[in-house]
């Protein structure tokens, strides 16, 4: 008997979902460091203001904004520079964030040859997360190759190691930001209190 060329499920299932809530505590760690940053560049020492001001922004192009604006009126112009960066990686992780937390998870029956006997075949499962982008039908599953090709462009998967990537990319983003504050903070132009 031929031994299985992968298990069953390829990765497994539960591969999947733990680096889905790894990449998930990693995007917690972003989401604290941003609110951080707000209460600096805004002055409030109290966290419970920082935490409801944060969440009523209500998404991350009013926060952006919002942390724009405080940087311009209280950050030297090489602060604002470094927000801006800061900004843009967010940009770039908030995008990726919202196409996994906000696809679909979807299983795909595969069948492998087996090297010592190319008439005898092995089927796996493989499992993903797709993101569905406006202009195709949601739950559309391509069937056939030119209707795969049709649609590659307008689709994004995230499979094991892509999630892992995004997690990874996430932990460096947030010991980035962590390790910016005080900098920010040193950027920040003194006033006189009114």
């Amino acid at each position: 008997m031929n031994p299985l060329p992968h298990p069953p499920f390829d990765p497994p299932r539960e591969a999947l979902f733990i680096a889905f809530g790894e990449f998930m505590e990693q995007w917690d760690k972003v989401e604290h460091q941003a609110m951080i940053l707000l209460g600096n560049l805004a002055g409030i020492r109290d966290f419970n203001c920082t935490w409801a001001i944060f969440h009523a922004a209500g998404g991350s192009e009013r926060l952006r904004r919002m942390l724009t604006a405080l940087a311009e009126i209280t950050l030297t112009p090489a602060g604002q520079e470094q927000v801006e960066d800061l900004l843009a990686a967010l940009d770039r992780a908030t995008t990726s964030r919202n196409r996994i937390v906000h696809g679909v998870w979807r299983e795909r029956r595969l069948v492998d040859e087996v090297e010592d006997d190319p008439s005898a075949t092995h089927e796996r499962m493989e499992m993903f997360r797709e993101y569905q982008q406006p202009g195709v039908p949601l739950g559309h599953m391509p069937r056939s190759n030119g209707d795969e090709a049709r649609l590659r462009d307008k689709r994004q998967r995230f499979y094991l190691a892509d999630l892992q990537k995004e997690r990874d990319y996430l932990a460096a983003l947030a010991k980035r930001m962590t390790h910016e504050q005080s900098e920010v903070l040193r950027a920040i132009i003194p006033r006189r209190p009114l």
